[in-house]
């Protein structure tokens, strides 16, 4: 069935707001685009309207013909198809038109129009194969949404939010300390983590993906660089702590990570090590046997990851996708997990920029379709040597950390690493307090980005004791050898 065109008549007086209308043109302007008009001589009346009034703040009225002087002096034939439109639009004109009336049927001509385009564009893919492609422009025509035309909330509109809790919104992030904070993802906003190279920043991704999908939300894990199957393997590392390789004779990975006192505040009193842990691991008989017994129990936990080629996915690639989700999958994702931002596609002659953009459309797109984006960065070189790294060593376009709702920062000296300790660092918390230093205990080897949190006041003094501890527990091991 062929696309019903748009009435004439609506698209004359669209164009006539946007030329005459004091109230109007403004409005028409910043709503439609040239490319969505019928033919080629309206298309270039709007344009030329729409950029009078970018420059003046007004329509161009009468000026409308000195703006089409070169148009109408050229071919006769061309020349006398423009003046005949110019004798239309003046007509209107004169003759008055609904200017509400026109206001209100124009999110309808847009939709229309741009489904009408978005038609088009899929034919000429399809006619040179490329069935991605159409899909694509079909997807994006239809899904897009005109949040301009919504009228937004009032205080009349009081009683939806006065019975929800401030953080009804916010997802558990994965650290327990955090949550109690209220630092956490949530729905349109952008959470990041930012940490050094080989850091750990996809197991913090996977590590918040996880305490959302065990609160029953829908997380989609997009990476763009590990294969799909490695990252579901640190999934079942993460959710059911099992080791990569088995360390000992009998197939068990050993673990002692460290646990927190605290006080009644969740303030870091003191650390000690727990009673040593056998984990089942890959590639054992007993790891395999506890692997299927837990993977089918926990088979209707909503995770879906997908993979992308390093630097190749777009922000308009990645929306066609979540509408392929929505469409053919039912799957609409409460939590969206990029992993990571800076390995999508960037124009590299203008990698700062580019990056910038890539970060406040992500951020859009998470507002656009009420889900939280949480993603990762990696810092620049000083960061390396940083007892604490901030938003300052931000890697490439720092607004990036201006984009940003929530920045948590991953710290770790060369002597916590060995012992299985870092900490997080609040560098930007959208609505609550920033600055806290929250302590974790860890145990990559069973793919545990937190087992235990606690917030420190005085790292010095931690980082000086921790110094102290790694040197005891390396004589002991170099003692027992020695024995």
């Amino acid at each position: 069935m062929s696309a019903q065109a748009t009435p004439v008549p609506l698209q004359e007086n669209v164009l006539t707001m946007l030329c005459f209308s004091e109230s109007g043109a403004s409005i028409v302007a910043g709503l439609v685009s040239p490319g969505l008009f019928d033919n080629e001589i309206y298309r270039r009346v709007a344009e030329l309207a729409i950029n009078y009034i970018a420059r003046y703040k007004k329509p161009p009225k009468t000026h409308i013909a000195d703006l089409l002087e070169k148009e109408m002096s050229g071919d006769k034939r061309r020349a006398k198809s423009y003046r005949q439109v110019l004798k239309d639009l003046y007509y209107v004109e004169r003759s008055g038109y609904n200017e509400e009336y026109i206001l209100q049927s124009l999110r309808a001509f847009i939709r229309q129009q741009k489904l009408k385009g978005g038609v088009i564009d899929a034919a000429k893919y399809l006619q040179t194969g490329e069935v991605a492609k159409a899909e694509e422009v079909i997807l994006k025509a239809v899904s897009e949404h005109d949040t301009v035309f919504e009228k937004g909330l009032s205080l009349a509109d009081a009683k939806s939010v006065i019975s929800s809790s401030y953080d009804e919104e916010m997802f558990p992030s994965g650290v327990e300390t955090l949550d109690k904070l209220h630092i956490g993802p949530g729905r349109k906003t952008l959470f990041l983590f930012m940490a050094p190279t080989n850091r750990g920043k996809t197991w913090a991704l996977i590590n918040c993906a996880k305490s959302c999908v065990l609160h029953h939300l829908r997380v989609l894990h997009i990476t763009l660089e590990m294969s799909e199957k490695k990252i579901l393997k640190r999934y079942m590392q993460a959710l059911f702590s099992v080791g990569k390789h088995a360390t000992d004779d009998s197939d068990r990975v050993k673990i002692k990570p460290f646990e927190f006192s605290k006080d009644k505040y969740g303030q870091y009193l003191g650390h000690s090590r727990v009673h040593a842990k056998l984990r089942p691991a890959f590639g054992t008989r007993a790891g395999s046997r506890f692997l299927r017994k837990k993977a089918k129990k926990f088979s209707r936990l909503k995770l879906l990851v997908k993979e992308f080629p390093t630097a190749q996915l777009t922000i308009p690639e990645l929306s066609a996708y979540l509408d392929v989700l929505e469409r053919q999958y039912k799957f609409i994702p409460d939590v969206l997990i990029l992993d990571y931002a800076d390995l999508m596609k960037l124009d590299t002659q203008m990698l700062r920029l580019d990056t910038g953009r890539v970060y406040r459309e992500l951020r859009g797109l998470g507002v656009e379709r009420n889900f939280a984006v949480v993603t990762a960065s990696q810092s620049n070189r000083s960061s390396e040597r940083a007892r604490l790294i901030t938003t300052e060593h931000s890697a490439e376009d720092y607004s990036k950390m201006q984009t940003a709702d929530y920045v948590i920062t991953y710290n770790q000296t060369h002597f916590e690493k060995q012992l299985g300790l870092a900490r997080l660092y609040g560098s930007k918390v959208r609505d609550e307090v920033s600055g806290k230093i929250i302590l974790i205990s860890q145990a990559y080897e069973v793919g545990q980005f937190c087992i235990d949190s606690a917030i420190i006041q005085d790292y010095d003094d931690y980082l000086t004791q921790v110094e102290e501890e790694f040197r005891q527990e390396k004589k002991k091991r170099e003692d027992d050898v020695s024995i």
